[in-house]
């Protein structure tokens, strides 16, 4: 049986779906698009998996009916279908990479979908839940989130003044973010791509320092041994990672495109981009990002297909495909 085909929406695409779903779209090319698209949900076979990122950005609205409005579409359209926390697959995939690097391990997949919002939380997030909480209500209270309705409500049922307070501290941390990249990238500005890649991976090193010590001593080695990988080596590793490799490659490109000034909404990007290329079959967003996409080779890589527009999206769902993953 074919597996269904996992899509990754921005959330100014899944406004557009919103907006044929009600009949006010002013795009003619999407007219339709929302009854067919859900013909195909309710077959299972398309997915439209939803992150946390989602719905801290739906949240940002300050109008209550237009954020129920999209959480009805949100909750219908992916039918709770989430994805986990870039963390927890980041984790991962530094694992199998050293088991792989070292032992010879053969290749294997994180846990990326599931169903229910609570899929979203990082495992750092569902320890803290287990000190207030015993095991048996996170339990129950995991299964009901992926319950239909479930995502509405959450979406819906907001202390205002908790969900303007989270607007503010989001704003800033994207601010602040942009004004540390924007400089960042002004010292890099005379270093060659290569030089830009392995400074990168460099950092990726020093940032996942403690996944990578503690995997190296359940297999009985250490950094030294890392580290004598050597720059080729390391390289090799890196560049083996998906979810660090791609946010590596397109935070380079953006870096180095000095006619744009690094945008406060970037950093979230990057992060849903680095889980949806590698991870889902195909990926919607703005021409910025299908253009680095594109120009990095990243999609090409991972065999996802990259759109900018709504309307290029079923013609693709209806041609034969192979999938993405066994």
């Amino acid at each position: 049986m074919k597996a269904a085909a996992h899509v990754f929406l921005d959330l100014n695409h899944w406004i557009y779906l919103s907006r044929d779903y009600y009949g006010t779209s002013q795009n003619v090319g999407h007219s339709g698009l929302a009854v067919a698209l859900l013909q195909k949900v309710q077959n299972d076979e398309v997915r439209l998996p939803l992150g946390l990122i989602h719905f801290l950005e739906h949240l940002q609205n300050e109008s209550p009916a237009r954020r129920e409005r999209l959480a009805k579409v949100l909750d219908l359209y992916s039918r709770g279908w989430c994805y986990t926390a870039w963390s927890d697959i980041c984790d991962f995939e530094i694992r199998q990479g050293l088991a792989q690097a070292f032992r010879g391990a053969p290749p294997a997949r994180p846990e990326v979908f599931g169903r229910g919002f609570m899929f979203t939380a990082s495992a750092g997030g569902r320890d803290i839940l287990r000190k207030d909480h015993t095991g048996e209500p996170i339990a129950l209270f995991t299964a009901l989130s992926a319950q239909p309705g479930a995502l509405f409500d959450l979406l819906t049922t907001t202390i205002e003044a908790n969900r303007k307070q989270q607007k503010v501290s989001t704003a800033k941390l994207s601010v602040d973010n942009a004004t540390a990249a924007e400089e960042l990238r002004l010292r890099r500005r005379g270093c060659s791509r290569e030089e830009y890649r392995n400074a990168q991976y460099a950092t990726s090193t020093l940032e996942h320092e403690s996944v990578l010590v503690d995997q190296l001593s359940r297999m009985q080695l250490s950094m030294p041994d890392f580290l004598a990988l050597g720059v080729d080596g390391l390289l090799k590793f890196w560049s083996g990672v998906p979810s660090i490799h791609t946010e590596c490659e397109l935070t380079r490109y953006r870096d180095r495109q000095w006619s744009r000034k690094i945008q406060p909404n970037d950093v979230r990007d990057l992060a849903q981009l680095a889980v949806a290329i590698p991870y889902c079959d195909v990926v919607v967003v703005e021409k910025f990002w299908k253009r680095a996409i594109s120009e990095t080779g990243v999609g090409r890589k991972f065999g996802t297909q990259v759109f900018s527009d709504l309307s290029e999206l079923l013609p693709y769902l209806q041609r034969p495909r192979k999938n993405k993953w066994p």
